[in-house]
């Protein structure tokens, strides 16, 4: 099931990613709009959130292995 021409794992995993960064942008606006949160907690909340994806981010640039063997 693993065949380069079909990419369904790596499409739901881009897919997923995408949901939850989005939804955790996205949510405090909509709850800032509704009067469920105060203006400050909806920016906190994304400073958080962007906090955390530059984190997972930069994780995820910096252990990254190349399957190149350009290098000596």
């Amino acid at each position: 099931m693993n065949d380069s021409s079909n990419p369904s794992g790596k499409d739901f995993g881009n897919f997923l990613t995408s949901y939850f960064v989005v939804s955790g942008l996205a949510l405090p606006i909509v709850f800032y709009h509704t009067h469920l949160i105060t203006l400050q907690a909806a920016i906190m909340s994304m400073c958080g959130g962007v906090i955390v994806y530059l984190t997972i981010i930069i994780f995820g640039t910096f252990f990254y292995e190349s399957n190149d063997d350009d290098y000596y």
